[in-house]
């Protein structure tokens, strides 16, 4: 049996965080804009190393060069553990755009994804739309919005059957047939067999769950997956990570809506 490689590594503010002792990720996220929450704990952090994480405000985790989280670090304590002293590291994403207020009103006329920049904007996040929706349409009428920017974005694009996700570099809007360009989930990289669920009701879109490596995918993201005589195209919807560096859990499973 292969061995498997546990390495993560940390940036803190962009910058190297090099500590070689234990640390486990875990969380859930989905494709959503609403805020999501992972854990990083690390055992027997040096007190410089606790310092430079109690200061800093934005943290990414990554294994093998893909990004496995990266959001804001909203808490940092220590509390006993077997091992010693555990550290953990609460990190939020979307948390931002969430808590953003807006009131706006836009034109009659102007495309979908300009009115989710105007919402971005208005945010005041820094937040930028990465890409224009694929076949974009127009509002028909001004429309108004207010409250929770996230909220509103989901609003005006759920009009085109789309959804939205965060990534490190800002929003990516995913149309309802997901993104043209696809990630490729071999049987190298599952874990288990591939099961299904959901689809026997009218309009319900099937689903696959999968057990794979953890990597950097994420929800939001078309993937087409083989395993065996098994292939079909989805798009990510969920993702659950639970990564120890030590001899714990190393793990990432996934939802897939099948399309």
């Amino acid at each position: 049996m292969p061995v498997i490689d546990r390495s993560l590594s940390v940036m803190l503010d962009g910058e190297p965080f090099s500590f070689s002792g234990r640390m486990r990720l875990r969380g859930k996220d989905g494709l959503s804009l609403y805020p999501a929450l992972f854990t990083l704990e690390l055992w027997n952090l040096p007190e410089e190393y606790f310092l430079r994480l109690f200061r800093a405000q934005q943290i990414s985790v990554s294994r093998n060069d893909a990004c496995l989280v990266s959001g804001t670090i909203s808490d940092v304590f220590r509390h006993p553990a077997q091992e010693g002293v555990a550290t953990t590291v609460a990190i939020s994403l979307g948390l931002d755009l969430w808590e953003s207020a807006v009131s706006l009103t836009v034109p009659a006329g102007i495309s979908i994804s300009d009115a989710v920049r105007r919402i971005l904007a208005a945010s005041g996040t820094g937040i930028c739309l990465l890409a224009d929706l694929e076949n974009d349409s127009r509002l028909v009428r001004p429309q108004s919005f207010f409250g929770r920017a996230s909220e509103c974005i989901a609003t005006v694009l759920s009009a085109v059957s789309s959804r939205a996700m965060l990534t490190p570099s800002g929003l990516m809007i995913i149309p309802p047939g997901g993104l043209s360009e696809a990630v490729h989930i071999s049987e190298s990289d599952l874990t288990d067999t591939v099961a299904f669920a959901g689809g026997s009701l009218r309009g319900m879109k099937p689903l696959a769950i999968l057990s794979a490596t953890v990597s950097g995918w994420r929800p939001g993201q078309t993937v087409e997956v083989r395993q065996g005589s098994v292939s079909f195209r989805g798009i990510i919807v969920s993702r659950c990570v639970d990564a120890d560096t030590a001899s714990g859990l190393w793990k990432s499973e996934m939802v897939v809506e099948v399309i």
